[in-house]
């Protein structure tokens, strides 16, 4: 299993349509190539890319340093491009970026980390 891993990994590795370490929602799984190039996301399905990045690196023993580059460099994407503050209190969410479009449309799941006690305003 473990090579059939680290091909997958190779393979997403070298794909071209990446923007700043972030991957496209979607692989054609005929061709192996990103689908729906420009829209990233840390929403569903997308996200364990990112987290296998990292699990990989750390149970291979922290020597695959492709697999933490390509997670650092994720992150760093993340930060430029999917992470905003709200106005006018100033809180960091994540949301999507489309075609160049940054969208709030995870706001609405932040809530869910608050306080259950406290009362639900508009950030």
């Amino acid at each position: 299993f473990q090579r059939a891993v680290d091909e997958v990994m190779r393979q997403v590795h070298s794909l071209s349509g990446k923007n700043d370490g972030l991957v496209p929602m979607f692989i054609n799984t005929n061709s192996g190539q990103f689908t729906h190039l420009g829209v990233y996301t840390l929403g569903a399905r997308a996200d364990s890319y990112y987290e296998y990045l990292l699990k990989q690196w750390i149970q291979g023993g922290k020597k695959e340093n492709e697999l933490l580059e390509d997670y650092m460099r994720a992150i760093e994407g993340v930060k430029k491009h999917l992470l905003q503050r709200s106005q006018p209190k100033k809180l960091t969410f994540v949301g999507e970026l489309a075609h160049g479009h940054f969208s709030a449309k995870m706001v609405r799941s932040a809530t869910a980390f608050q306080n259950p006690n406290q009362q639900t305003t508009a950030a």
